[in-house]
């Protein structure tokens, strides 16, 4: 149980941890956060934000441990803001155990399931009856379609809505967009641009978002958070549109008996016994559940300029390079790059995270690959650049990609194939372990993916003996990329709004035969 106040002493050591877990200084926030446990062991947010912070240095057990702490101390509490804020702590507490057991790959997907049932049931903790819908059941009229989500911005998700919301058929779909994200960008201008409706609600309470989205007759919400940052499930538990769907920004299901379905494809989601367990159905689209927008070049996302491929470095060293998030790394993902090096002598690894800014997790990267260090010049390490440009200029000098696993990239996979590189990924359980699995297949190379982590360290180290297949991708890997499904943003809008609009006749059906 914890106590109804914080002491103001723990309440301020974890404010100045806040501000330097913000700023990107995680040493320095792990011990302010660990001081504010041991004036207060009880103060669920404390425990909870060790936890992300611990998660950004790739500390998976360590990081596990402290949400269970903010999971155990986060309930229980008197009503009131002490109540109201454990709650919150309570629920991203969940929500990022969530992530630790889709990225360490030991948990079956009955046991996820259960995980994730039970954040559901905790988001849902006090949001009541739920009232009918009074949306006029017309089969075939005009629809209004809300995306709801906090990165329509510079961010990831930008560059798969962005083809989407500019190929809508307005004559048969209404946009609006929901933006509870950060100040605004020149990215969240051009999706202001393109929305029929822009809804600013980053400071409305989940009651009130509710309220304004029944208000305005949204009939199908599309949820493009999920349990990432900014997400709003708390508003999506009160079900303020008759169809719910979640997509893409999460690659876990919600857990909320208030959204209906999950967008998806039979690549990387194939039916499965565990499908049963959630709340969500699969809408499965008839090719990829993605459409790619690229940042430069004709209608770029970031800008007009081009930013061609250039030919591969000849040299005699073999570079490899993953430019995943270092939360995205795993145990297994270092064992097999390690053994991967050890059977490819004349190569080395290219590692890029933000997170590597920081010496701590740096040093803690090269004592993890303590067998690749002993010659340093193997492993190089790289944190931000200055820009989108001098970031996608780093696969100037990559060979070959290594996903990660058994959570897998997706923008970053992208941006490998759009600059000439080619990927390999390991084939795993989950949607998140198969992202992989539906690019390399839309893209039309399936010899990309690996069964097996031996299988992965084997095709890759192929690859890179074959100078001339990588030449040859180099010079037409981004061809390929936009004659795929992966950029066909009309053709993959049609069949998206094919799938709203037969959920949207089944709901009518089902209305009609409750009158």
């Amino acid at each position: 149980m914890t106590h109804p106040t914080v002491t103001i002493s723990a309440q301020r050591c974890c404010e100045t941890a806040t501000q330097f877990l913000n700023s990107g200084r995680l040493n320095e926030a792990i011990a302010w956060y660990r001081q504010a446990l041991a004036e207060d062991v009880c103060f669920a947010p404390a425990h909870a934000n060790l936890g992300v912070a611990l998660h950004a240095q790739g500390l998976a057990l360590e990081a596990l441990a402290s949400l269970q702490a903010a999971m155990a101390h986060g309930r229980g509490t008197p009503a009131g803001v002490a109540a109201a804020a454990n709650h919150l702590a309570c629920v991203n507490a969940y929500q990022n155990q969530l992530f630790q057991l889709l990225r360490n790959g030991t948990r079956s997907a009955a046991e996820i399931a259960r995980q994730t049932l039970l954040l559901g049931r905790l988001v849902e903790d006090g949001v009541g009856r739920i009232a009918p819908h009074s949306n006029r059941p017309d089969p075939d009229r005009r629809l209004r379609v809300a995306y709801l989500s906090p990165d329509l911005r510079r961010h990831p998700v930008a560059y798969f809505m962005d083809p989407i919301i500019a190929s809508h058929d307005r004559s048969q779909v209404e946009v609006y967009c929901y933006y509870c994200g950060p100040d605004p960008d020149s990215v969240t201008e051009r999706f202001r641009s393109a929305a029929d409706q822009w809804v600013d609600c980053a400071r409305q309470v989940p009651e009130s978002l509710a309220a304004r989205i029944r208000a305005d007759g949204i009939d199908i919400l599309v949820d493009l958070a999920g349990h990432t940052a900014g997400n709003q499930l708390l508003a999506l538990a009160r079900k303020p549109a008759p169809i719910q769907i979640s997509y893409l920004g999460c690659p876990a299901r919600t857990g909320l008996h208030a959204m209906d379905f999950r967008m998806t494809d039979s690549f990387a989601d194939p039916p499965a016994p565990a499908d049963g367990l959630f709340t969500e159905k699969p809408l499965r689209m008839p090719r990829c559940m993605l459409v790619y927008r690229p940042p430069f070049g004709p209608n770029g996302l970031l800008g007009s300029d081009e930013l061609p491929v250039r030919p591969r470095a000849q040299q005699e060293v073999v570079t490899f390079g993953c430019f995943n998030s270092l939360s995205k790394w795993s145990a297994a993902t270092f064992a097999a790059w390690t053994q991967l090096l050890a059977v490819v002598p004349h190569s080395r690894l290219v590692l890029k995270s933000p997170e590597l800014d920081d010496p701590a997790c740096a040093a803690r990267v090269r004592a993890q690959l303590r067998d690749l260090t002993r010659d340093p010049e193997r492993l190089v390490l790289l944190g931000r650049d200055r820009d989108s440009a001098a970031h996608l200029r780093r696969y100037d000098d990559i060979d070959v990609a290594l996903d990660t696993f058994p959570y897998n990239g997706v923008t970053t996979s992208l941006e490998a194939i759009w600059m000439g590189v080619p990927f390999i990924t390991l084939a795993g359980s989950t949607l998140a372990g198969r992202m992989g699995v539906s690019i390399a297949t839309n893209v039309g190379h399936p010899e990309w993916i690996a069964a097996s982590a031996q299988e992965y360290v084997a095709e890759a180290a192929a690859l890179a003996a074959d100078r001339d297949r990588l030449d040859e991708l180099r010079g037409g890997l981004r061809q390929q990329l936009e004659a795929s499904p992966l950029m066909d943003g009309s053709g993959f809008t049609r069949e998206l709004e094919q799938l709203y609009r037969q959920s949207w006749r089944n709901w009518c059906e089902r209305r009609g035969s409750r009158a």
